[in-house]
């Protein structure tokens, strides 16, 4: 799990599919990727999009990750 924090994540979100042709999804203002090997495509978002990333987070997916896949939300956020 890729999670990069923006000031500008619905223009870094359309970038990056453009430019990796993969669909990073918006929530709480960070762009996540699920993507497996995701180390590898860490390096090539943040060499290509350097001046735009003000933090990157890389981590195995974990539960809520699965839980904010199917549902579009966090656990404790209100509907």
């Amino acid at each position: 799990m890729i999670v990069i924090a923006t000031k500008e994540p619905e223009k870094l979100r359309d970038m990056i599919e453009a430019k990796f042709d993969v669909q990073p999804t918006l929530l709480s203002g960070k762009l996540r990727i699920e993507r497996e090997n995701g180390h590898a495509l860490v390096s090539q978002i943040v060499e290509t999009f350097t001046s735009m990333i003000d933090s990157v987070t890389l981590s195995k997916p974990t539960l809520e990750d699965v839980f904010i896949a199917r549902t579009g939300h966090r656990f404790w956020e209100d509907q």
